[in-house]
């Protein structure tokens, strides 16, 4: 029995480091999507944006002038725009964010500033690599840990509380 619980114990802490170690390499390449869909949503807007220029406006004041000035079609248009606006403003955020992390804090970075479009898109095209570097060593021993703790703390839980029932009858 004892060897069972040390093998499960053993795989959950191999689970762990094996899902943790890709972390970093998963944020590269949300990052590198997040760049390729900031690029897109520029493009999307840029002809807007030329307009806006012209009239020595803000993409946003151009957009939002033009919603209230504007016909039923062209205001399907310009909110689509405003939407684009919107999430490129999102994307933007998200990627100065992870520019700023170090390797070790760019995954929590990432996961403050996910964007789930991105994140399942990334996920898609995904392919898992070795955890080598020192950032990878980091997470898959995080993993671990991670991994130990959510199979040691039931067995805790439940040896404590076994341990309490029994004190409990054996003081009356």
């Amino acid at each position: 029995m004892a060897l069972a619980a040390r093998s499960v114990r053993l795989l959950a802490a191999l689970l762990g480091a094996a899902c943790f170690s890709q972390l970093p390499a998963f944020a590269d390449h949300y990052r590198q999507n997040l760049a390729g869909q900031i690029t897109q949503a520029q493009y999307s807007l840029q002809e807007v944006s030329r307009r806006a220029e012209e009239q020595d406006l803000s993409l946003r004041a151009y957009l939002e002038t033009a919603l209230v000035d504007s016909g039923t079609f062209s205001r399907a248009s310009v909110t689509d725009s405003l939407r684009t606006l919107d999430r490129l403003d999102r994307l933007e955020r998200a990627q100065r964010s992870l520019s700023a992390a170090t390797a070790f804090t760019r995954p929590l970075a990432m996961l403050g500033e996910l964007d789930l479009t991105t994140a399942t898109v990334t996920a898609r095209h995904y392919q898992p690599n070795l955890p080598l570097g020192l950032g990878g060593a980091v997470y898959a021993g995080s993993g671990a840990l991670l991994g130990l703790v959510l199979i040691l703390l039931p067995s805790r839980l439940t040896r404590r509380s076994a341990t309490a029932k029994t004190a409990s009858r054996n003081a009356r």
